[in-house]
């Protein structure tokens, strides 16, 4: 479904941070409905509004991943 749409940027809320990594976590796009992880090259925001890239979307590996886009 969503591996079409690789490069494509989506609006996302970061809702974890990682303990060891604060350049990756778990990011919750609204539409369409999916959470996974996302990276940055500085810390995520937690909590915040952000704009995410598709960078994969496997599903026979059900890997889906995003990075803040910009």
């Amino acid at each position: 479904m969503l591996a079409p749409r690789v490069g494509e940027v989506f609006n996302g809320a970061i809702v974890e941070v990682g303990h060891d990594d604060p350049g990756k976590g778990t990011v919750i796009v609204r539409d369409p409905a999916v959470e996974a992880s996302v990276s940055g090259a500085a810390s995520l925001p937690l909590g915040a509004d952000v704009r995410v890239s598709l960078v994969e979307a496997d599903p026979v590996r059900r890997v889906t991943r995003f990075a803040l886009a910009g």
